[in-house]
């Protein structure tokens, strides 16, 4: 697999869509793809500015609806939210103590925080933050969220390109690979849920 096939299949489109799941809290992890983003646009193949923009547009979109559907829902749409997390009895009230404790500057380094990331927007509308704190802390925290990824892309591009040149000569079993560590992920945390509920 050559990084231009990124550019030739799906372009800044997948960037979007990649930034776009994810922060709507679908379980597609875009990082990666920033990050060979990243790398394309170190080699000359892909625009870095363009890069940046494409995942901003997408991240600050579904930031700005998780706001608006918290500010209406609620708790309600927190208790919803974190239903699906591995680890729902602790999602709600984490991000609570962290908002509590540290305001909108929260939202300069949540993206970064697994678990946290999905949840502190609607947390922090849910808990009265103004419109326009959200706009100025989330806007700053998803530029350095985009462009760490698109940065680390384009400092380790060579890497990244060995890398990608790698999963290509292995195929099919790269995805395989990453399949079954996710899978191994996921069945450690529900057994560690199970056991603290066991405890509890």
């Amino acid at each position: 697999m050559d990084l231009r096939d990124l550019r030739v299949g799906w372009g800044l489109g997948l960037v979007s869509l990649s930034v776009l799941r994810e922060r709507s809290g679908r379980p597609m992890p875009s990082p990666p793809v920033l990050i060979a983003a990243g790398a394309l646009a170190a080699g000359g193949t892909m625009r870095a500015d363009a890069v940046l923009l494409a995942a901003l547009a997408a991240c600050l979109l579904a930031d700005q609806a998780w706001f608006l559907v918290g500010r209406r829902l609620g708790r309600r749409l927190l208790a919803g939210v974190c239903r699906f997390s591995l680890s729902p009895d602790t999602c709600v009230r984490r991000t609570d103590d962290l908002i509590a404790q540290h305001g909108a500057p929260l939202l300069l380094a949540a993206k970064f925080v697994p678990g946290i990331s999905a949840v502190a927007i609607p947390t922090a509308a849910a808990m009265g933050l103004s419109l326009r704190r959200f706009l100025l802390f989330n806007s700053l925290g998803a530029v350095l969220w985009c462009g760490a990824y698109v940065a680390a892309g384009m400092i380790f591009s060579r890497e990244v390109r060995t890398v990608i040149a790698a999963m290509g000569a292995i195929g099919g079993w790269a995805l395989v690979a990453l399949a079954g560590l996710l899978a191994l992920y996921i069945a450690w945390k529900a057994l560690h849920r199970a056991r603290l509920k066991g405890i509890y």
